[in-house]
């Protein structure tokens, strides 16, 4: 199944891990409009809340009712925890929630951090075998942040020469690319550009910055 979904991230035209996490990431949010409120609560009882990244994106998948049931939830727990304290203790607990970084404790962010890590191991295991190395030589690779990533993980210099080698022809083709959507931006040039010259731009943002949300 993992295999599966590598060949098809292969072939998307995205950097391979930033499609990988980017279709877990949709079908986590799925399961949190699904569950609603009572994912809502599961979660806070754990002392974990979506960063501010993920609530928003849960509000753009969400119907008004589904917000409104989770948002009351969590407005109540606040007043309940504001209530409940002196100001003193106030103080110290508001103290206690800045020291909290969203992203260690967002479910979502910690699930897609782990698959990640599986994710990566992966691709360096599917890029050792020859035949895979000239598939992921075809592919569009891997943005900068997760080949700096790939490269710290893999102790082995034969797949990190693969790498480096690889991504710098990446890098070529999309300059190349983007050069040419550059050099026919005008009015009579623009239906000369290619298909991937017409993405060059989107592609060029994400290999430099990775997915949104990274």
């Amino acid at each position: 199944m993992e295999q599966e979904k590598l060949l098809k991230a292969l072939s998307s035209g995205r950097c391979i891990i930033c499609r990988l996490l980017g279709e877990k990431e949709l079908n986590l949010l799925t399961m949190w409009v699904s569950e609603g409120e009572e994912e809502v609560r599961k979660q806070f009882y754990k002392k974990k809340r979506l960063c501010n990244y993920h609530f928003w994106k849960l509000e753009k998948r969400s119907t008004d009712d589904t917000m409104a049931c989770m948002t009351e939830f969590l407005l109540e727990q606040f007043l309940s925890e504001l209530k409940g304290r002196d100001k003193q203790q106030i103080g110290a607990w508001i103290k206690d929630q800045n020291n909290v970084s969203d992203k260690n404790v967002c479910p979502i962010c910690e699930r897609l951090s782990e698959l990640e890590r599986k994710y990566i191991e992966l691709l360096v295991t599917f890029i050792g075998e020859k035949e895979n190395t000239i598939l992921y030589g075809k592919s569009r690779g891997l943005c900068v942040p997760h080949f700096f990533k790939i490269f710290s993980f893999s102790n082995d210099d034969h797949i990190r020469n693969l790498l480096l080698d690889i991504q710098k022809d990446h890098i070529n083709t999309l300059l190349n690319e983007l050069k040419e959507f550059i050099r026919k931006k005008g009015p009579s040039l623009r239906w000369e550009r290619t298909d991937d010259e017409k993405v060059a731009y989107f592609r060029a943002i994400e290999k430099i910055a990775g997915r949104d949300g990274m």
